[in-house]
Order: structure tokens, then C-alpha cells, then sequence
């Protein structure tokens, strides 16, 4: 009965509303999601969903020819589904739709994953993006998305609709437009989706020579946050989850725990309001691409990976409170300078010294209210870095958590911070600092 009376509320207000109400599809826990949840093949049973939920994940995005078996073994548990159209025509895919759309489980629903230009622009217009070249198998992709986009919103206006859009300046995606922002500008115009969704893999490479793309990691973050600030609409972010090679070649290598965590806490501290990974269990290998290590292996085992990811996932939902509902007031470089984050003016804030080893960190502010947080996430993904930091003595800051201080684990709140204290965050790590905005409070330890 609760949850039709809040279908009814939302209803009433989507009559005065262009978006529907944005919904965290995990309710009060910050989303965290995974792709393709099932190994390709294999049927899905109970265990698979229970060992979603052991990763920490309360999110699974599938396609939605697999509703139906999967909302039955998510029934009773706690987890989501957002529901893709993947391959399908826009007939098939509004049928599903209108099937499941009720359903207490289903909490979003995913249109094309990373659409072209041609599937929001008219025909004529086409001719005119050049040096774009569609594959033969992507013809089936061509679809105008404008009409499934309308339609989906007309059956289902109580959850979200949205893309992943690609991080890319290829003229297929984008078209002609000059920038990158005035392509989301124009997508913000013609659909005003409901939420925000991209992809961007910073790192590339084989497991033993991989590199690190901070600068086009930090400049697609940037330029996401501060579309959702302007569209008031929030961002999700997708992690590299798995290990893939491309004609042969390693394109991604097999994600450590450090390189899950840095990707996932640097989008955090962008102000990301959902962490998707790409992706959970093993798919069909597409053409030129081969699948080589992933969360879940074809039998359904866990492999290395899966742990990491539940290492990640357990501290996203340690520090939920920290992400959830908080907005960016401020993002900072120290270090080593890198576009396009501004370098750090001190004292800003409580914050009196900041001294990094050469790569640094970046530096997010964050606040709810009174309620102020700095997350510092190390640039060093691959070794330990020290940081040395100083507040105000007049103000009350605690540590929240992510880092250790004299070669031991810090407990929150246990140290004087009106000192200089030198941490060390492990590799891809962080740092949370708290205070209060309010009157200056003497630190009390």
C-alpha cells in the first residue's frame, strides 16, 4: 500500500514536471551497480544473486529479455534492476516495459547504451557529419530514439529513463558540434533525461605495462559534474571491471583493487551519485574483442577481481552518508599541476597545510547542510604516497577514515589535527576529513 501511494504522489507531480522525480534505485544506500550479472549461457539461479549481494553491489543493470526469470529471484532480497533495451527494436523493448513497469523491483530503465548521433537527428541531416564510419553490424542500432524515448516516459512515468552516453569527440556520437558541451547541451534539449551516465576507461594497457589517462579521466569528470550541477540532474559513473584484449592486442588490464578503488573514489569525489561496473559476470566475446578476466568466470566462480570488487564496494557503502545526498562545492589539485583541476589556494577552509609527494592528490569539498567533508584521493595508483596536512586548531575536524598515520591504522577522531601529521594513503586511496561550518569549536582531543 506504501509503495502505490508514493506511485500516485509521483504521478500527481509529474503533470507539473518536464523529468520524472529522480529515484536512488537502492532507496537509502548509495547505487552501487553491475552489468551483465549472469555468465553468458548459464542459467540464473539464487546464487548468483546472493553472491551480487555478497559483492556489496544493490544495483544489477541486464537486458530486459532476462526480466522476468531475474525479478523472480530477486524477489524478497535486497536488490534493484534497472532493465536495458540492449539489441532490441523499440516495439520489443515498449513491450517489456509496459509488462514489467509495476513491478516493485525495477527502478530505472537504460535506452541505448552509448547512441549515435543519427538516433536523435533526423535523416537529412546525416549527410553531414563526416569521417563516420558504422559498422555493419551496428546498423541495427540506427533507430531514431526520440518516439521510444516519449513512449517509455508515457507508460512508465515513475522511474527514470536515461543513456550512457560515450566520452568521445568522434563525429558519430557527437556530430559536428564543436565541443563536448554543446553536444550535452543540445541531448539536455531535445530528451532532458532524467539522470546522467558515461564511460570512460582511464586505465589501458596489458598487467604488466599498463598506463594511467589522469588528465582525460579528470577532464570527463569535470565536464560531467558540472553538467548535472547546470541540468540539476545527477551523474552516474562507470568503472573498468573487466580485462578485455582488441584484435589480439591487451586493451584493459586485469583490475586490482587499487585501480578499482581510484576510479571509483575519484568519480565519488567529482560528485558521482552512482557507481556502475563494466561489467560483473562473463559475456560473449564480441567481434575483435576477447573477454580475459572479469568478476565472475563463465562456471560462476569468483576470481580475484570479485574480491577486489567487494573490498571497493564494502567502502563506497562505509561512506555512503559521505556521497549520497552531499553536493561538490570545490574540486583541487596539489602536487604536481593538472588540467583541468584548479591547484589548491591554502588555507581554504580549516585547512591550513597541504604538502604531496610530486603526483599529488585532488582534493573534493563536499557538504550536506552544516556538514562538511574533504576527500582526498591519491593520483598514485600504483605505490604509496604521503601526505602532510595542518587545520585550523580552532576548528573541530575528524577523520572519517581511508588512510593510516604512524605506520598504523588511525581510528576517527583520535589525533590533533591543529598539527602538522604526515599519512600515507595506500595506492589509488584516500583520505576523509569532517567539520562543522558553524561557529569555530575548539578541538577537544
Amino acid at each position: 500500500m506504501k509503495y502505490l501511494m508514493s506511485i500516485i504522489i509521483v504521478v500527481i507531480s509529474f503533470s507539473t514536471m518536464a523529468q520524472t522525480p529522480y529515484i536512488i534505485p537502492s532507496q537509502k544506500e548509495f547505487p552501487i551497480m553491475v552489468s551483465s550479472p549472469i555468465p553468458f549461457g548459464k542459467p540464473s539461479t539464487i546464487e548468483d544473486i546472493d553472491g551480487i549481494i555478497e559483492c556489496n553491489a544493490n544495483t544489477l543493470i541486464e537486458s530486459v529479455v532476462f526480466a522476468e526469470d531475474l525479478l523472480k529471484l530477486m524477489d524478497g532480497k535486497n536488490i534493484k534492476a534497472i532493465f536495458s533495451q540492449g539489441g532490441l527494436k523499440s516495439k520489443d523493448y515498449l513491450t517489456y516495459v509496459r509488462k514489467y513497469r509495476v513491478n516493485k523491483n525495477i527502478r530505472a530503465w537504460l535506452l541505448r547504451d552509448e547512441p549515435y548521433y543519427f538516433n536523435w537527428h533526423n535523416s537529412e541531416e546525416n549527410y553531414k557529419i563526416k569521417d563516420c564510419v558504422i559498422s555493419p553490424q551496428d546498423e541495427a542500432h540506427m533507430e531514431d530514439l526520440r518516439p521510444l524515448y516519449n513512449d517509455v516516459k508515457k507508460i512508465d512515468p515513475i522511474h527514470s529513463v536515461y543513456f550512457n552516453l560515450a566520452a568521445t569527440h568522434n563525429p558519430c556520437f557527437i556530430g559536428n558540434f564543436r565541443s563536448y558541451n554543446r553536444y550535452l547541451s543540445a541531448f539536455q534539449k531535445q530528451f532532458k533525461p532524467d539522470l546522467w551516465s558515461f564511460d570512460y576507461y582511464p586505465i589501458t594497457g596489458s598487467d604488466d605495462n599498463w598506463y594511467c589517462d589522469y588528465y582525460n579521466f579528470y577532464n570527463w569528470l569535470n565536464i560531467f559534474s558540472k553538467n548535472s550541477a547546470s541540468t540539476k540532474r545527477p551523474f552516474w559513473y562507470y568503472c573498468q571491471s573487466v580485462a578485455c584484449k582488441y584484435q589480439d592486442k591487451p586493451k584493459f588490464p586485469t583490475p586490482t583493487e587499487s585501480m578499482l578503488r581510484f576510479e571509483a573514489f575519484t568519480a565519488l569525489a567529482f560528485g558521482a551519485k552512482g557507481i556502475a561496473y563494466w561489467y560483473y559476470a562473463q559475456r560473449k566475446d564480441p567481434q575483435d574483442w576477447k573477454y580475459v578476466m572479469m568478476p565472475i568466470n563463465s562456471k560462476g566462480e569468483k576470481t580475484s577481481v570479485w574480491y577486489a570488487l567487494k573490498q571497493v564496494n564494502s567502502e563506497i557503502k562505509k561512506y555512503s552518508y559521505v556521497f549520497l545526498n552531499t553536493k561538490l562545492v570545490k574540486i583541487f589539485s596539489s602536487g604536481e599541476s593538472l588540467n583541468p583541476i584548479e591547484h589548491i589556494k591554502l588555507p581554504y577552509g580549516p585547512l591550513v597545510i597541504l604538502k604531496s609527494d610530486d603526483i599529488g592528490v585532488h582534493i573534493s569539498h563536499l557538504k550536506e547542510g552544516h556538514n562538511n567533508y574533504l576527500v582526498m584521493v591519491s593520483r598514485s595508483v600504483q605505490s604509496t604516497q604521503k601526505i602532510t596536512t595542518k587545520f585550523d586548531i580552532n576548528k573541530q575536524i575528524k577523520l572519517i577514515g581511508g588512510a593510516t598515520f604512524s605506520n598504523r591504522i588511525t581510528k576517527p577522531g583520535n589525533t590533533k589535527y591543529g598539527k602538522e601529521i604526515e599519512w600515507t594513503i595506500e595506492p589509488g586511496g584516500y583520505i576523509i576529513f569532517h567539520f562543522d561550518d558553524r561557529k569555530p569549536l575548539r578541538n577537544a582531543l
